[in-house]
């Protein structure tokens, strides 16, 4: 009777024992550890940090684009009031400067609305 009682202890341990277990397997394989929900957060910090110095650099590119475009624009602009001078026949063919004048305001336009994203950007 002993080895009955003995083996009957023995097999509830081990009924218990496999509840744990296969507890503690469902708990591990169902639900994140906190270890790896910190690795998670970690890396979406840092996913939304290099996309936002992505952006941050496109806008200073943009920036530095439109301080080109209106040098250009300006120059252009002041040889087409230099051909209005001339005669007709000696005129190479320019815009107007009239049409020169607005896509300066246009590109002045875009780039004040890129200056005003980065100075945002940094508050």
């Amino acid at each position: 009777m002993a080895i009955k009682d003995n083996l009957g202890v023995v097999s509830s341990g081990l009924g218990i024992l496999g509840t744990i277990i296969a507890a503690t397997i469902y708990v591990n394989s169902n639900f994140a550890q906190a270890a790896d929900v910190e690795k998670i957060l970690k890396n979406q910090t840092r996913q939304i940090e290099l996309y936002t110095e992505a952006q941050r650099s496109n806008k200073v590119f943009q920036l530095e684009y439109y301080d080109d475009r209106l040098k250009k624009l300006t120059d252009e602009r002041e040889k087409a009031k230099a051909q209005a001078n001339r005669p007709q026949s000696q005129r190479s063919v320019t815009r107007s400067v009239d049409e020169i004048q607005t896509d300066i305001d246009d590109t002045k336009m875009r780039r004040e609305i890129v200056r005003d994203s980065i100075i945002k950007e940094k508050q």
